[in-house]
């Protein structure tokens, strides 16, 4: 497999799936949606170690965020994928109105706010 390649690329492949309610949801319907491509979806789960252990197990990809993965992942293969308007979304934080937030809440604020200045 390719480092890189176009969701087209892959319409042949098997695909492991988060179920509803998860983001990569979502951006699997989009991108089936915007490219009229339609893989197979072989398996769906709510566990991302369940879902990691079947990709390993070679039984098909999925799409998954960076966040889920580990340092044990490497043995994965990355395959960043090339097409042009790829789907985006919105990650909101959220805390109580009348609740201080603590040192740690405070320096992700800091780097979101960071960020966001660039």
């Amino acid at each position: 497999m390719p480092d890189e390649c176009y969701f087209e690329d892959v319409a042949s492949e098997d695909f492991i799936l988060f179920n509803e309610g998860f983001i990569h949801s979502r951006v699997f319907k989009e991108l089936t949606y915007n490219t009229e491509v339609f893989p197979h979806m072989l398996y769906q789960t709510s566990n991302v170690e369940a879902l990691k252990s079947v990709v390993r197990e070679g039984l098909g990809m999925t799409l998954i965020t960076t966040l889920a993965l580990r340092e044990t992942d490497h043995d994965m293969h990355y395959i960043n994928l090339l097409n042009k308007n790829l789907p985006t979304f919105n990650i909101y934080l959220l805390t109580r109105e009348n609740v201080p937030l603590n040192d740690s809440q405070q320096a992700i604020l800091q780097i979101i706010n960071n960020y966001i200045s660039k």
